[in-house]
């Protein structure tokens, strides 16, 4: 169970334990990805190297064109090391083991979490 500060929660709250695709082009994209082989390997670098698939793209992502690879995301532990405008992880579309140092979200929450209600906050 969640713990909520004074066990009152706001309407239309729902929290969800895996990724909960609803937006129309969020799901065609992931109708479109191609089920990825890397022999096993960690990503990481390589999947850094993308940007996220806009409408001139086809809603397919694109490989940076300045060069620059934002290197891990993560450290060993799965804290973020800084933040970024994307990050692409390994999931359901590779073949990366649950432990894989690249698929950190899909493993889901780790931590206790609480929810507090904070005025002016979503």
């Amino acid at each position: 169970a969640l713990p909520v500060e004074e066990q009152v929660q706001a309407g239309g709250f729902e929290y969800a334990r895996q990724v909960v695709w609803r937006h129309p082009r969020a799901i065609e994209q992931l109708a479109t990805l191609p089920r990825a082989d890397w022999g096993g390997r960690c990503i990481d670098a390589e999947a850094t190297s993308w940007l996220p698939g806009t409408e001139e793209s086809g809603g397919k992502p694109v490989r940076r064109e300045d060069g620059e690879r934002g290197g891990s995301a993560y450290n060993r532990e799965g804290c973020l090391l800084f933040a970024r405008d994307c990050i692409f992880e390994c999931n359901s579309s590779c073949d990366c083991p649950m432990d894989c140092p690249n698929r950190v979200v899909g493993r889901g929450v780790r931590a206790p979490l609480q929810v507090v209600k904070t005025v002016g906050r979503g």
